[in-house]
């Protein structure tokens, strides 16, 4: 969260409620735990009489727009929002999107999901935001770096296109670097 204080003051300065929840962190903590502390700080937010639960968007960058898109596209089943709560946008930043176009041994992932893709290709699929998409998800935008050295482009690229395909409002932005 330190790292989204400068986007938040300007964008509190401009009217907005900006929230930037904390959540439990790999290894000691596996998926859906993550995803688990955003839904209840997201709904808690959305509860406060101060705050126009029907008007609430979502935005992270890196593992915090994994856990963003989660929340916005999984369902109830796959750890997301119910129907009527979901948030009228998202936007994420150099996300993972889809775990299998990691290396299957991918430190990054099996610190998350508690096994490799031969051990885990359920947990795998389940923490990757791309599984979820489908025609009712709300719009989307999305950025990434072109020379993204953690998560390849083709993350971004790979669920606009999915996206697209389901019918849903949707905005990639490659940033050169």
């Amino acid at each position: 969260p330190w790292h989204m204080g400068h986007v938040s003051r300007l964008l509190a300065n401009e009217g907005f409620v900006v929230f930037t929840p904390s959540y439990r962190f790999t290894p000691d903590h596996q998926h859906p735990a993550q995803l688990d502390d955003v839904r209840d700080a997201y709904r808690w937010l959305a509860a406060r009489e101060d705050v126009d639960a029907g008007n609430v968007a979502v935005w992270g960058y890196s593992a915090g727009a994994h856990l963003a898109l989660l929340l916005g596209l999984a369902t109830e089943e796959g750890g997301g929002l119910g129907e009527q709560e979901r948030p009228v946008a998202i936007v994420g930043g150099g996300s993972p999107t889809r775990f299998d176009l990691f290396d299957p041994e991918s430190r990054l992932v099996v610190q998350l999901v508690g096994g490799s893709l031969d051990e885990q290709p359920e947990a795998w699929e389940a923490a990757s935001p791309i599984t979820w998409v489908s025609s009712d998800d709300p719009p989307v935008y999305l950025y990434h770096g072109s020379l993204d050295q953690v998560v390849a482009v083709e993350h971004a690229r790979q669920l606009a296109s999915a996206l697209q395909e389901a019918g849903v409002p949707v905005i990639l932005d490659t940033v050169m670097g």
